[in-house]
């Protein structure tokens, strides 16, 4: 073949790479140009983020006075505006920053009583004792919270549950408590997706509840959930069985109890308890069965302490309401007949001590409520066992306690 030829064809692949060249020139801008506006993007979300931060420090370091009616107006947004996105994000970071304050002024005891006169500090107490429990009821009484938004407000309800344990509880802050109560009133609106009739959904559920108390066989469907248990067909939203979830998973349960075995008022027995009762119903029975019970032994103990002095018309009251709700957390687990001796045990040791106090009157009611269980248990065909052995081990223990001095 001839040189004149093969001319032709090598000036078609001159011009096939002359055009890539061309094309390749051509995509250099462009890539150019999207790496610099890449830059642009990551730079103006850093001065975003460094203006929020800037905004976080400003905030927590106002007057106080200025700092309350920040809250204020933050209580307002989250209660009647339709978009709370922006107001949320600055409730979640204010209380992270004052959650941290208080934390590190536990740590150093020094720092706590330099900062005590500090506006910082006294506005981060402010806010964890006052402003942050005020928001949650704001949330908690609306159904009509946008769908967007939800994710948000299940980030600001949990981050309130890990504070009311780490500071409310620990610091026993009675706001704090009484916010974790309402967090898990299941009939709250929130937990609803309808605003209306949010109150008649709340009624079916408890019959609901019953139904499906039996049919945990469920098991990959609650596998989602540690703690709780949400019942088949419920119309209470997922994010009420998160936050169990999160209560659980933060030692929320752990320090409950810790705090019912302390020195605990009625009053305060009642709150703790509270937390308890109003999602017992949704908490799965494997750990009902080992909670329950050390629930009802943590609760009667303190409640035995405080009856060696002997309880006013208020107290009593208190106890009552108490008794009602361990009944109501024991039933989930025990059968009745079970519930009733643990009860009875429990009135037989507050006869007991009432039978061994120095005052006349509450020796004769001690002695007045035994007789009355002894009477029961000889018209019983069954007897009472739980009388037969709580007299039996009485009795050792007072020949006991009045030989020890001997011994």
């Amino acid at each position: 073949m001839s040189n004149s030829e093969n001319e032709p064809v090598q000036s078609t692949q001159n011009n096939e790479n002359e055009s890539q060249i061309n094309r390749t020139e051509e995509k250099e801008p462009q890539k150019v140009e999207e790496i610099s506006e890449s830059k642009e993007n990551e730079e103006k979300k850093s001065e975003i983020s460094k203006e929020k931060e800037e905004e976080k420090v400003e905030f927590i370091k106002l007057d106080p006075q200025s700092f309350r009616d920040r809250c204020s107006s933050f209580e307002n947004v989250l209660k009647n505006e339709s978009e709370i996105g922006e107001t949320l994000e600055k409730c979640i970071e204010i209380s992270k920053e004052s959650t941290k304050i208080i934390l590190d002024s536990r740590n150093d005891m020094t720092e706590t009583k330099e900062n005590s006169e500090d506006d910082e500090y006294e506005n981060a107490v402010y806010l964890l004792k006052t402003g942050l429990p005020k928001w949650i009821p704001c949330i908690l009484q609306r159904a009509d919270i946008p769908r967007d938004a939800k994710p948000l407000v299940l980030e600001f309800l949990k981050l309130f549950v890990d504070i009311s344990i780490t500071v409310g509880l620990v610091d026993d802050v009675a706001e704090q408590i009484h916010g974790l109560v309402r967090i898990y009133l299941h009939t709250s609106p929130f937990y609803y997706n309808s605003k209306n009739n949010s109150g008649e959904k709340a009624k079916k559920e408890e019959e609901k509840i019953d139904e499906n108390k039996e049919k945990e066989a469920n098991s990959q469907k609650n596998a989602l959930f540690k703690y709780s248990q949400k019942p088949e067909g419920t119309s209470v939203a997922s994010s009420y069985f998160e936050l169990i979830d999160q209560f659980g998973k933060k030692c929320g349960f752990q320090v409950l109890l810790q705090k019912l075995e302390g020195n605990a008022s009625l009053g305060n027995i009642r709150v703790l308890l509270r937390i308890v009762s109003n999602m017992k119903n949704f908490l799965c029975l494997s750990f009902m069965n080992d909670f329950a019970p050390r629930c009802h032994q943590t609760v009667f103990s303190s409640l035995l302490k405080l009856a060696a002095n002997e309880f006013n018309k208020d107290d009593k009251v208190l106890v009552s309401e108490i008794g009602d709700m361990i009944q109501g957390i024991l039933l989930t687990v025990w059968p009745d007949a079970k519930l009733e001796e643990a009860i009875d045990r429990f009135n037989l040791d507050v006869a007991f001590t009432n039978f061994t106090s120095v005052n006349l009157e509450r020796k004769l009611r001690g002695i007045k409520f035994i007789r009355k269980m002894v009477l029961r248990a000889e018209s019983s065909k069954d007897g009472m066992p739980v009388l037969e052995k709580f007299l039996l081990f009485k009795v050792v223990q007072m020949v006991f306690n009045s030989c020890c001095p001997y011994l």
